[in-house]
């Protein structure tokens, strides 16, 4: 098993960068999920809520983070590095879990409302910051960005093919937005992981990857739809829930690249989720 692809999301639910060559830290790859567009009372945005999130793309460039919008030749540049002295910190609740934060400021949030049609605010995720992972599934010390639930999600392209036997118009694997994609023969081998290294990299994958509707809005266009999360329902669906990709949590930091090797070193019995 190959790693073919690597993906940061910078941006909450905004589109994917590709690199070749990723950091692995504590929380995820670094840059992925720092920052997160949220509502003037500091709930979270994200495509299932405003679509067109899903089209605002994303550069780093040396120390700087660029942000680019379609329609626009405006860019916002940020520094990478949190600002310790931003005088708007709040704690964010990010699902079942709560994260604290940095506001990028007046200049971000304008970018952003205008490009959006409605008020929001920029905010990244304070340095050291710890947010939790749900304690059926990790360890005390375990910690995560923006990301949903877990620091990567790492995704199949042979359980891609095989989805995609049921459509007549393939669905990319963007809709799914993973960290990692690897290429082997047999679909759905992911499901059954208990701990895997990549590269020389260890990580525990303590459950697949449950998904909702935000799978069904193309990365490309911002349009809705019923698929694949429809198909996923009627052929991948374990009890009241639709899985694709497995989640994975890193036990040390390092590197990862395309290329690396993924090897399994503890198998599960079956699917968790």
């Amino acid at each position: 098993m190959i790693v073919s692809n690597i993906y940061v999301h910078p941006l909450k639910s905004g589109s994917a960068l590709a690199i070749n060559v990723a950091v692995v830290e504590a929380k995820g790859l670094r840059f992925d999920r720092q920052w997160m567009l949220v509502d003037l009372n500091g709930k979270i945005l994200t495509q299932l809520q405003s679509a067109r999130i899903a089209l605002i793309a994303s550069r780093i460039e040396g120390d700087s983070i660029v942000f680019r919008v379609p329609g626009s030749s405006r860019e916002l540049l940020l520094p990478t590095a949190a600002d310790p002295s931003s005088d708007r910190q709040e704690v964010v609740q990010i699902f079942k879990t709560s994260s604290r934060t940095l506001d990028c400021g007046a200049k971000a949030a304008a970018f952003f409302s205008d490009y959006l049609r409605q008020p929001v605010r920029l905010v990244r995720q304070a340095e050291g910051a710890a947010r939790s992972i749900d304690e059926r599934f990790s360890r005390e010390t375990d910690t995560v960005s923006f990301a949903n639930d877990f620091p990567l999600l790492v995704c199949n392209r042979a359980s891609l093919t095989a989805l995609n036997a049921h459509f007549e118009k393939p669905v990319p694997m963007n809709r799914f937005r993973p960290n990692i994609v690897f290429e082997c023969e047999a679909p759905w081998t992911e499901e059954l992981w208990e701990t895997i290294t990549i590269g020389a990299v260890p990580f525990r994958t303590p459950r697949g990857c449950a998904r909702c509707p935000l799978v069904g809005i193309d990365q490309d266009t911002a349009a809705r739809s019923r698929e694949p999360l429809a198909t996923l329902a009627r052929v991948r669906k374990v009890g009241n829930k639709v899985y694709f990709g497995q989640n994975a949590i890193p036990d040390q930091t390092g590197s990862i690249a395309v290329g690396d090797a993924i090897r399994v070193t503890a198998w599960a019995e079956a699917l968790r989720g």
